[in-house]
């Protein structure tokens, strides 16, 4: 490390002749006082002095902060070899070493005077390395688990039908990571099956990884249970778009977390209210399929609902027959210039058999709750 040595000298021997230059200008100027000089006759050689003075004083200024940068830079090339150093000897340790046969590596210690200087290192103990963790196969484990999980889906083309033994041996999967909570092994295990199956192609994957795709439901936050004698049932599958509101009303009931806009508790039992779950389905059937036209159809669907009676009232002004039986069909293409309006909405609804009953009793206290929902 540098320390400044014969610069350091230099620079104060270059100080103490400039204090003497600048002590006898002094002195010149206290005898010139006593004698009154002509103004047409300037000091020269005060003003050289001061000029001099102010040049060395600059450059003992820099050598000072050269001194002090090399004195940095000592300090980072002693740091940084101790690193490597600590670094090698990490690499060249076993790592069954126990803790006192630890070595040490020495820091700066911020907090000691002069803590630029070689004498502020000190040594502290250096933590053991880390252990390295056993790869974990899970799909031996899985195999063992649950025989014939990454078997082909050659049965049926969705996979719907896996063989009893799978169905049997994931529910059992299910169920123990549902008690057991988001630490145990099991819940770890199906989150990686989950995870590894969303990674497959749809027609690369097996039975169990469709079947798990599709019965597999997180638990809801505070349902965990670490009571082994506790029996839990298989999660609910998510419903098809199809599903009655029953069906729906259900899985809403069990699963909170996932309710749509539009759905609000009991005050009483703080389940769901089937009218609404009734409504919310109308509309997830009957609305388009195409993306952009939802947004036109949503805002015309709330302009015709929120107003209650409206429906009714569009039906007997303009002649819009109404289906005799009901068929849920998802809106089609626009067939008008301009954006979709309430009438559109309401020639659909009604070609699709949904009454005004049905309209009063679901879809219009739906849409208030919708449209209240939507603003927040």
């Amino acid at each position: 490390m540098h320390t400044g040595g014969s610069d350091s000298e230099k620079a104060w021997f270059t100080k103490g002749f400039i204090d003497g230059l600048r002590w006898s200008a002094n002195q010149k100027n206290v005898n010139d006082s006593q004698v009154q000089p002509e103004p047409s006759q300037p000091s020269r050689s005060v003003d050289l002095a001061d000029l001099l003075y102010q040049v060395e004083e600059q450059r003992l200024q820099k050598r000072e902060l050269k001194s002090h940068l090399d004195d940095a830079v000592g300090i980072l090339q002693e740091m940084q070899g101790y690193m490597l150093s600590s670094l090698s000897n990490s690499t060249d340790s076993p790592l069954s070493s126990s803790p006192a046969s630890a070595t040490t590596s020495p820091i700066v210690d911020p907090s000691a005077p002069n803590s630029s200087f070689p004498s502020a290192v000190i040594a502290r103990p250096r933590a053991p390395p880390p252990q390295a963790r056993p790869r974990y196969d899970h799909v031996e484990e899985i195999r063992k688990l649950v025989p014939g999980y990454y078997d082909p889906a050659v049965d049926s083309p969705t996979g719907t039908t896996p063989d009893p033994i799978i169905e049997r041996a994931l529910n059992s999967l299910f169920r123990d990571a549902q008690i057991s909570g988001s630490s145990s092994n099991a819940f770890l295990l199906v989150k990686h099956l989950c995870r590894e199956a969303h990674g497959t192609t749809a027609s690369a994957r097996s039975v169990g990884q469709r079947y798990i795709l599709r019965k597999w439901r997180n638990p809801e936050i505070g349902t965990w249970n670490t009571h082994p004698g506790l029996q839990l049932s298989v999660p609910l599958a998510n419903p098809l778009a199809n599903d009655t509101p029953e069906v729906w009303y259900a899985y809403l009931k069990a699963y909170p977390s996932t309710w749509p806009k539009g759905i609000r508790a009991h005050p009483e039992s703080k389940e769901p209210i089937f009218e609404l779950v009734v409504g919310s389905r109308i509309y997830a059937l009957l609305r388009p399929e195409m993306s952009d036209l939802r947004i036109e159809f949503i805002t015309a669907l709330l302009d015709l609902f929120t107003v209650p009676g409206q429906y009714k009232a569009l039906l007997r002004e303009l002649q819009i027959p109404l289906a005799a039986q009901t068929s849920y069909r998802a809106l089609g293409i626009r067939n008008h210039e301009g954006p979709l309006t309430k009438v559109d909405v309401a020639k659909h609804y009604a070609s699709c058999g949904v009454t005004v009953e049905a309209v009063e009793a679901y879809v219009e206290p739906w849409a208030h709750i919708f449209e209240q929902d939507r603003r927040k």
